[in-house]
């Protein structure tokens, strides 16, 4: 009778854990200068100068792509005063205090058109440097790139974004 009391117990504490949902990680892609993140260009200690192009080129994180392949992926492109890390994001995947806001953009990787609320523009292969005034001009700042994760099956061990920065030297 104990025996069979013990297994049940056991066998009904394993069915309550499997059916438990599983929490989500939160982890960097390969970090700052790493050429396998998800900004290709520009890379690491690039001289930007305010109202001057710079090349901006941006991949599906190869850390998350054999993991998650969804046929788009959300990216949003921020310029900000520090090094990012990923307590920085507020719950919208999102930075709440940014010097520049360059946009929301998506990689579409398998031609399908995106869901309706998602952008449709891809990055642009060239952004302007903005104007931030003389306060930061010769000081370094950060181009980061957001990108969402959210089209992966949430019962895969993922995080929900990958986050990736290079670092500029500004001068105005």
């Amino acid at each position: 009778m104990r025996f069979t009391s013990g297994l049940v117990l056991l066998v009904s504490a394993l069915s309550v854990a499997a059916l438990a949902p599983r929490a989500k990680r939160q982890t960097t892609p390969p970090s700052a200068g790493d050429d396998s993140g998800v900004i290709i260009s520009p890379s690491d200690g690039t001289s930007v100068t305010a109202g001057d192009p710079f090349d901006f080129s941006v991949q599906n994180s190869p850390r998350y792509s054999s993991i998650c392949h969804a046929p788009w992926t959300p990216v949003h492109v921020y310029l900000l005063a520090a090094k990012p890390t990923t307590a920085d994001l507020n719950s919208t995947f999102g930075f709440s205090e940014y010097l520049y806001y360059f946009g929301d953009y998506i990689l579409n990787l398998d031609g399908i058109p995106p869901p309706p609320n998602d952008p449709t523009a891809p990055p642009p292969p060239i952004l302007t440097t903005p104007n931030l005034g003389t306060p930061f001009s010769g000081s370094t700042v950060y181009i980061a790139v957001v990108e969402e994760l959210s089209q992966c099956d949430p019962l895969e061990d993922h995080a929900d974004y990958a986050l990736d920065s290079r670092a500029l030297a500004y001068t105005e």
